[in-house]
This record gives C-alpha cells, sequence and structure tokens, in this order.
C-alpha cells in the first residue's frame, strides 16, 4: 500500500492488524491471523527488517509457541534472534545480531526458513495465517534490492507450500517504482493499493458527526473551507478541525474561528513534518519557486521554462540543485520539477493564504483605529 505522507497508511494498517488479530468479531470469519507490525528507521537493512518482523511476532505469539518449534530453531543455527517464554530472557539464536555485516541471502533464506517454522507451530495452535506487516519501507538503505528480496521470499514460501503468509508493504508513493525497478517480476507478488485523499463528502461527514454529539453548531462557508484546506488528508482534517473548535466562544464555529485555528495548525504542521523545510529555505526567489510549484499537480512537474515565468525568477535554475539536493523537490522528468509531497505543496498554499488573510486582518484593523480617531 502507498501513499502521500499523512494520508492515513500507517493508521490503516494497524486496524488491518486489529482485524487480523480478532476477524470473527470484524469480519465474521472463522479466519485467524499471527501478525508482526515493524516499522522500518532510515537506513535499515533488508537484514534490520527481517530481524525486526521475527523480533514483533516472537513477542506477539512466544506464548502459543511450542518446546518443539524452539529446538528446530536451534537446529537452523540461525542468526535471528528469539526470546524463550519458559525460560526469562534467554534468547535463541546466534550471538551475531541480524543487525551486523551479514550476507543478504543468507538472511533471506532464515527468514523464510523462521516464517516457515513458525507456521508449522501456529497452524496446529489454532491460527490459520500469518500476516507481516512491514511499515515506513521507503526508508530502506538506497543500496538495498528490495524487489530480489521479496521476489524470493514469495518464490521460497510458495515453493515450499507455505501459502498462508501474507506480507502488507508500507510506503510512499515511488516504494512500487523502487521495487519493480529493482525486479520488475516482483510487483507481482503483491496486489497493489494506492491510499488516496478522502472524498469532499467523506470530509464533510466527518465534520458532522464529530459535532453531532455537542451543542456547537458550524456554518456553510466554514465547513467548505476546512474540507478544502485539508485536502482530503485525515491528520490535516483533524487537527484543523480541532483547533477551529478550540477558537470558538460562542458555540458556532464561522470563518474566523477557522482562519484562527487553522493559523495554531500550521505550526504543528511544522514541527510534525515541515519544520526542517521551513528552516532551510530562506530567501524570496526560494519562497516564490516553492509557491508556484504548489499549484501543479502534473505527475511529471512543471517545465522549468513555465516555472520561471510563473514564479517571476530570473535563473530559475540557479535555485534549483539546492532544492532538489535538500529533498524539498524533486525531478520526475528532465527539467521538469514538483515539490517532495503533495501535503508539502497544501501546506504552501494554506500558507499563503493565512498570510492573505492576516495581511487584510492588519489592513481592516488599521482602517477602523483610522477611523475611530476621526471621530
Amino acid at each position: 500500500m502507498t501513499g502521500e505522507r499523512g494520508i492515513g497508511k500507517s493508521s490503516l494498517a494497524h486496524l488491518a492488524r486489529f482485524i487480523g488479530k480478532e476477524p470473527q468479531q470484524r469480519l465474521g470469519t472463522e479466519c485467524r491471523f499471527a501478525t508482526a507490525y515493524y516499522t522500518l528507521d532510515k537506513g535499515d537493512r533488508i537484514s534490520d527488517c527481517c530481524q525486526g518482523v521475527i523480533e514483533k511476532i516472537n513477542t506477539e505469539v512466544r506464548q502459543s509457541l511450542t518446546r518443539k518449534f524452539f529446538q528446530k530453531l536451534r537446529e537452523m543455527d540461525v542468526s535471528l534472534k528469539l526470546s524463550l517464554p519458559f525460560v526469562g530472557a534467554a534468547e535463541l539464536g546466534s550471538k551475531r545480531s541480524g543487525r551486523d555485516n551479514v550476507d543478504p541471502e543468507k538472511m533471506q533464506r532464515q527468514f523464510v526458513r523462521v516464517i516457515e517454522a513458525l507456521w508449522d507451530d501456529l497452524s496446529e495452535q489454532g491460527f490459520n495465517s500469518v500476516l507481516l506487516i512491514m511499515d515506513e519501507l521507503n526508508k530502506i538503505h538506497d543500496k538495498e534490492n528490495l524487489g530480489a528480496f521479496f521476489k524470493k521470499i514469495s518464490e521460497e514460501l510458495v515453493s515450499d507450500e507455505c501459502r498462508n503468509v501474507m506480507i502488507f508493504a508500507v510506503g510512499l508513493p515511488w516504494l512500487e517504482g523502487k521495487i519493480a525497478d529493482d525486479d520488475a517480476s516482483a510487483v507481482r507478488a503483491f496486489q497493489h493499493v494506492t491510499l488516496g485523499a478522502m472524498l469532499e463528502d467523506e470530509r464533510e461527514e466527518i465534520i458532522s458527526k464529530a459535532l453531532a454529539g455537542c451543542a456547537v453548531t458550524i456554518d456553510a462557508q466554514a465547513q467548505q473551507e476546512l474540507s478544502n484546506w485539508s485536502g482530503g488528508f485525515p491528520y490535516f482534517l483533524q487537527q484543523m478541525c480541532f483547533d477551529s473548535f478550540e477558537a470558538d466562544t460562542d458555540a458556532h464555529i464561522d470563518i474566523e474561528d477557522v482562519y484562527s485555528g487553522v493559523w495554531k495548525s500550521m505550526k504543528q504542521f511544522e514541527r510534525m513534518f515541515f519544520g526542517k523545510v521551513v528552516r532551510e529555505v530562506e530567501g524570496k526567489n526560494y519562497q516564490k519557486i516553492l509557491e508556484s510549484l504548489a499549484q501543479t499537480d502534473e505527475p511529471e512537474g512543471m517545465p522549468q521554462a513555465e516555472l520561471q515565468r510563473a514564479s517571476g525568477v530570473k535563473g530559475v535554475g540557479q535555485y534549483l540543485p539546492k532544492l532538489k539536493k535538500d529533498g524539498i523537490i524533486t525531478s520526475p522528468k528532465d527539467r521538469h520539477y514538483k515539490l517532495v509531497s503533495q501535503a508539502f505543496a497544501l501546506y504552501i498554499q494554506i500558507q499563503g493564504r493565512l498570510g492573505r488573510w492576516r495581511k487584510d486582518a492588519e489592513t481592516q484593523a488599521a482602517a477602523a483605529r483610522d477611523t475611530q480617531k476621526a471621530e
């Protein structure tokens, strides 16, 4: 599953894990999953991912595992580590951690063998399937071959007739492209789901349901602005609605409450997502370039010549290498540029509107003071 940052991928993956653990209650099926949820750190190797997944599933189900399973692992002499449930803090596996410089192919074979051993044991304990969720896979080390990894382990699991293992890979939009570039045939192992923005009626439904249980109302303009400004990003919508609700003082959310609330939301977004970018981009020309790029949603980006016209920045090409190096823009096509994410484009658009709103508010306040002095 892929999607923009902040679009709700991890939330949906956690929901999948929750449903997998209690599918009878949610789906009415007898299927029962043993689950593991591992989130990658930046620069993780495939060996880190293998070790992390094994550790997570070990923590989840070790009380259900039998001594026969651990005895089987002793015979394998694997470098992956697992904790034993019946001997305190003891660990099973090589003294060398999976995070050391181990042979990638050996690690992959061991990973498959451990998963198969887990399945053999868990299938006798009432489990029907194994669900392995790997989140933030876009953080994998640049030199790692994800395509070859997924192709090899899927082929080995099928070859060994271990078909009850589901791998749930989660990452940013370019993850599928990386897997395909590494090994084109690996993509066939997945059913790709692109998680897009919420539809407008879904956003409005969320706002209406949130206010249904309290004595606060909202006018149509304020609701429309919240829906538009969120861009369909769940976290943006939640934070903006919360801050607008907090800004309200008369039990009726109007456009002024929304402007005041969203101003606070922007500070939160800056802290969570865009602080580094905001600090690194200084100078009016850089700001003009980003504001222009924020207005395009073309997959191939904006041509450099058009960007120069739109931004009004002469010699715009001299500014682009730094923005690209800092990970603020990308170049999907030669001499075409776009912001690194739709969420960042939305942030810049809102920042511009709030700036104009604040300027208008200050102008109106100054005019009111002048009128009051004249009287």
